[in-house]
């Protein structure tokens, strides 16, 4: 096997009902906010179909009432004339006013009556100005309020509040999926598998051992040495080993142990250091781990 190959998978029946209970739970909450953005979509269309119309018809008002300023003010501005020259014109056209001022005598009643107009175009213009200024007031308004309205709408459906609580919900799945692939044990080493220490079905405890990973490629003996004859072995040096089969292979001790051990339940026995030895010269053997080889230290005089 390589490094992530699959050996065995753990079963928490608490965290898979979680994981299941949160995947059907984000799929209800993406299904509400896709009705509430399609919601809030159809209102904001009405709305702002709405808001259009009433832009339209504030500017057409606020067209007719520049047209009324206009008008007063000619008016205003041809009575001022008329009184400024003591005269009175005379004007075209089918307006009753302006038909009205007839090229007559100037008499006191005459001008009465033109100071009276006069007031009257001043006021018409002024209440005019300020329906123009309320039209553009109101439009401005509008136009705010249109600006606005796509976030208004999409509030007042629901949408921030149901993204928010997608968002928090596929947090918390991918958490939920992460310790779902924890449980998936995989090889972190090139090898065979070798001993399994659980059967399927079996409880494990956090860091029990599940399964043995042999590496084919580092291939070590383990020897556990007398405290008394560790003298023997030095670190570099050769040691003569002997396979199932009667094969002799030729070792190189690689790592002594600073501590010895004494085995567990040994009270009084003699300690022991573990001594790792790798192969030198031939390849060793393919035989199983854990089989049995008798190791011996080798004098100056042999030959490998």
């Amino acid at each position: 096997m390589n490094p992530g190959t699959p050996v065995a998978r753990l079963d928490d029946e608490g965290l898979e009902t979680r994981y299941q209970s949160k995947h059907g739970e984000l799929a209800a909450l993406n299904a509400q906010l896709q009705r509430a953005r399609a919601q809030a979509e159809l209102e904001l269309d009405t709305q702002l179909r709405q808001i259009d119309m009433d832009i339209f018809s504030i500017q057409r008002l606020a067209a007719d009432y520049q047209q009324e300023k206009y008008d007063f003010e000619l008016r205003k501005s041809m009575i001022e004339d008329s009184l400024s020259t003591n005269q009175m014109a005379m004007f075209g056209g089918s307006d009753q006013f302006f038909s009205s001022l007839m090229l007559e005598n100037n008499s006191p009643q005459d001008q009465m009556v033109s100071v009276l107009r006069l007031k009257v175009a001043e006021n018409g213009a002024e209440v005019s100005s300020a329906q123009v200024e309320w039209c553009e007031w109101n439009k401005s308004r509008l136009e705010k309020l249109r600006d606005r309205l796509p976030d208004v709408i999409r509030r007042s459906a629901g949408v921030d509040v149901l993204t928010a609580q997608v968002s928090q919900s596929q947090s918390e799945l991918s958490q939920l999926e992460t310790a779902r692939e924890a449980l998936e044990i995989k090889s972190n080493a090139v090898g065979r598998a070798g001993i399994l220490r659980v059967s399927a079905g079996s409880p494990v405890v956090q860091g029990a051992p599940i399964v043995d990973v042999l590496d084919d490629i580092e291939r070590m003996i383990i020897v556990n040495v007398p405290s008394a004859d560790i003298r023997q072995f030095e670190k570099g040096g050769e040691v003569r080993l002997t396979f199932p089969g009667r094969e002799q292979r030729a070792g190189r001790i690689v790592e002594i142990a600073p501590q010895a051990k004494i085995p567990t339940g040994g009270v009084g026995q003699e300690s022991y250091v573990e001594v790792r030895i790798e192969p030198c010269r031939e390849v060793w053997p393919d035989v199983p781990a854990d089989s049995r080889v008798i190791v011996r230290v080798a004098p100056s005089s042999w030959s490998f």
